[in-house]
């Protein structure tokens, strides 16, 4: 939409407040909410080959239970 702009870090409820279509991101941003509320831990939702820029903030969304205050 005109109004997107990249999510690199987001809380379990800011995933759900995001409005992701089901057939779209709406699956993947359902599941990581899951995995880190169930667990505690962190997930990432992107491309595999850019995992390393992911979980330094630089690409994809990192999913955690409380976002850390910058």
């Amino acid at each position: 939409t005109p109004g997107q702009r990249p999510l690199l870090g987001a809380t379990p409820a800011e995933l759900r407040r995001g409005g992701f279509a089901d057939g779209s991101m709406g699956p993947k941003a359902e599941a990581a909410a899951r995995f880190v509320e169930r667990t505690g831990g962190l997930a990432a939702i992107g491309a595999l080959d850019a995992a390393y820029e992911i979980v330094h903030g630089r690409s994809g969304t990192l999913v955690r239970p409380d976002l850390p205050v910058a």
